[in-house]
């Protein structure tokens, strides 16, 4: 039997879902339930006044939700972003970004059609975006998103056709990873000069070279199972990445056995915390490392050092070991292709098969004049 229905209202939420959506402020988020299932997304603002404006045109477009497929030019693109925000975001694994993507859009696109959407006006959205400073990338992110609630309105019946849109090439992947020796420095530099962050910030950049996993993942683990984030068991030996009733995907992190070095540091952090693997000292959770991480590694003279360079720095020290790339995508949540992509140049048999070509053995003669 489908829950009642509670009908969508202004709320705030708690200190800890807005750490764990990826919000460093408060503002209001509509909340209830409406056609039997949970609806919640962001308004963007803490304004009272201009949240109930959006909360009384969210009811107002869900009063007139198209019940058949519109033509492009019969449905807005706030509309498509509305039925994406509600059916899709909130069970994405960052909700935030999603919402920030979609605060971008609607304020260019606003009221105009669908139809609109073509090669010609995604340019002239990308041209205005970097005149604000955002890089191709977040375009790429944010237009990715549009294209992502096209097809669902699509696929739903909402829309009867959405194009394949128009996108800035993608940036040159980062290839900034850290040696061992720049990792270990890294360490040593927290331990003797940043022992304020100590407790939360060598555990944290273990745990991402041990593991690979993002740092929203990282800080998100507790000792316990949950239903926010993943959770590190010691008696069984596993860290699953993923709260409990959510299924893994690809882009999500597997349940991985805790290598045994991480074991011994996870079993020394159990000690020291209480509900969250990597919390502050009075036990709340921790929403970042940004600050702490930076100031360690500008005094340990690393450049280009970020919490997602941990990430680049498991992936390619495995792919060094000459691991098959299939277990690497694996342990990683990567793709194969991606792999071979950014990573594979790091393999030791990278192109050994060409390389090896060049060693056999050929006319002594041959030989002595390629020699010259």
């Amino acid at each position: 039997m489908p829950r009642p229905n509670t009908g969508p209202r202004l709320v705030h939420l708690t200190a800890e879902e807005y750490a764990r959506q990826g919000y460093k402020r408060r503002i209001l988020f509509i909340r209830g339930r409406a056609g039997g299932r949970a609806v919640q997304f962001s308004t963007g603002t803490d304004d009272l006044g201009e949240a109930q404006a959006r909360l009384e045109a969210y009811l107002a477009e869900i009063a007139t939700r198209p019940d058949g497929p519109c033509a492009p030019d019969e449905i807005d693109v706030a509309e498509i972003l509305a039925i994406y925000g509600e059916d899709v975001a909130p069970d994405t694994a960052d909700p935030a970004r999603i919402g920030n993507c979609m605060e971008a859009l609607v304020n260019y696109w606003g009221e105009r059609p669908v139809a609109d959407v073509k090669g010609e006006t995604c340019r002239g959205y990308a041209k205005h975006r970097r005149n604000l400073g955002i890089s191709d990338g977040t375009i790429r992110r944010e237009l990715g998103t549009l294209q992502a609630a096209g097809r669902h309105c699509n696929r739903e019946g909402y829309l009867t056709i959405f194009p394949l849109l128009w996108m800035p090439p993608a940036p040159p992947p980062k290839d900034r990873w850290l040696t061992r020796q720049e990792a270990a420095k890294l360490i040593r530099t927290i331990r003797n000069t940043q022992s304020r962050v100590e407790r939360y910030l060598v555990p944290f950049i273990l745990i991402s070279l041990y593991s690979g996993a993002r740092k929203r993942s990282v800080l998100a683990l507790q000792w316990e199972p949950n239903t926010d984030g993943g959770h590190v068991d010691l008696e069984r030996g596993l860290i699953d990445f993923n709260p409990v009733g959510r299924a893994t995907t690809k882009k999500r992190k597997p349940r991985i056995p805790i290598p045994p070095r991480l074991f011994w540091i996870l079993r020394r952090q159990r000690r020291t915390t209480t509900r969250w693997v990597i919390e502050r000292a009075n036990g709340d959770r921790l929403a970042d490392v940004k600050k702490g991480f930076g100031e360690a590694t500008q005094a340990a003279g690393l450049k280009g050092v970020t919490p997602h360079t941990l990430v680049h720095t498991s992936v390619t020290w495995l792919v060094q070991q000459g691991l098959d790339l299939e277990l690497v995508a694996q342990w990683t949540s990567k793709t194969v292709e991606i792999l071979q992509r950014v990573y594979w140049h790091h393999h030791p048999d990278y192109l050994a098969e060409v390389r090896d070509v060049w060693n056999k053995d050929r006319n002594p003669r041959e030989t002595r004049a390629l020699r010259r």
